[in-house]
Parts: structure tokens; sequence; C-alpha cells
């Protein structure tokens, strides 16, 4: 398939990814910086039964004004590391 790499993020049609280093347990949920070729995020709920990875979902789409389910955390879902999935697709051209 036609994938184009731009920046941090891989385009493929409508589906755009980022890898990401989650600090969980934070004071704040924001966007730091980078670690290395990740986005560093830092995530106020504990790594415990999903939550960091919840308000990871509900602090993304908040961020980037799109609707949670169009985020899914492709790989790393027990890990600090992460790619993350974002369907950019208008729900108007489904």
């Amino acid at each position: 398939m036609g994938e184009e790499v731009v920046g941090n993020m891989k385009k493929q049609s409508q589906i755009k990814q980022i890898k990401a280093f989650i600090v969980p347990n934070s004071k704040t949920n924001e966007i730091v910086g980078r670690v290395g070729d990740r986005i560093k995020i830092k995530i106020a709920a504990p790594p415990i039964g999903g939550r960091a990875n919840k308000e990871l979902l509900k602090f993304l789409a908040k961020h980037f004004k799109i609707r949670k389910h169009q985020i899914t955390i492709i790989e790393g879902v027990k890990s600090r590391y992460k790619t993350i999935a974002f369907n950019l697709k208008s729900e108007n051209n489904d």
C-alpha cells in the first residue's frame, strides 16, 4: 500500500500512527516532548486495570478534537512504549 512517513507519523490513506512513551501516575495529562523517536506523554491515571490506557485515549481524543473510537493502541497495550493509530476518515464518508 502507499505509505508516506511524515515526521513521527505514518500516513496510510486516512490512518495515522504515532509512537509514544507513556508516563503513568503523573500529576497531569500532557504531551511533554520526545524520547528518541517517540512522543512522551504523561498520564495521571495509574497503570492498573487498563486505567492509564483509557485515560490516554480520552486525553488524545480531547487534544486532537476527535472521538475516542477513532483512536486505537495497536502495539504496547501493557507497555509504556506504544504505537497508537488514529482513524481520521470522516464519519460522513463511511
